[in-house]
């Protein structure tokens, strides 16, 4: 099937998600390596964008994550095998696969929201498959409470010191 074809009767959603083809992040470089970027850029005819997304591409699959566990039990793991199996298109299924399977890499803020979310369901383990999907609509109002209590409460620590 044509890519013409498969806009044409990809549902609505699908096209707003299909259209959105990549995120923005914003980068710092040192002055020399920016310089260096550019001009690399420039010899392959590229924008500086596109070649961060090469360099990044490039690079990942070379990245092994480590796994917490006994000194003599380390275990590496490839980044991009584990993206396998996290991946989603649902920013809220993408947390939910990333807080069951790799909880140790959950930052402060995204281990409150786990927290909630699981307080939210009442469950200690796993999420159902009916779960995720009853999160998808709250999870941004989720998102947003937990970011604004962790805010008050680190502003009333300021306040008492």
């Amino acid at each position: 099937m044509d890519s013409a074809r498969k806009m044409r009767t990809a549902s609505p959603r699908d096209a707003k998600q299909s259209l959105k083809r990549t995120e923005m992040v914003s980068v710092r470089l040192v002055p020399k390596l920016r310089y260096a970027a550019d001009i690399a850029a420039r010899s392959q005819r590229r924008s500086i964008s596109s070649l961060i997304e090469v360099a990044v591409a490039d690079y990942l699959p070379k990245v092994e994550v480590m796994e917490p566990a006994d000194e003599e039990d380390e275990r590496p793991m490839k980044l991009m095998k584990l993206m396998d199996s996290l991946w989603d298109p649902e920013e809220s299924d993408r947390f939910v696969k990333l807080a069951e399977n790799l909880r140790w890499l959950l930052n402060n803020e995204e281990d409150h929201r786990w927290k909630a979310i699981r307080e939210h369901f009442n469950v200690k383990g796993h999420l159902t498959s009916e779960q995720r999907k009853e999160l998808r609509p709250i999870y941004e109002d989720i998102k947003r409470k937990v970011a604004k209590a962790i805010d008050e409460k680190e502003g009333a620590k300021f306040a008492k010191g």
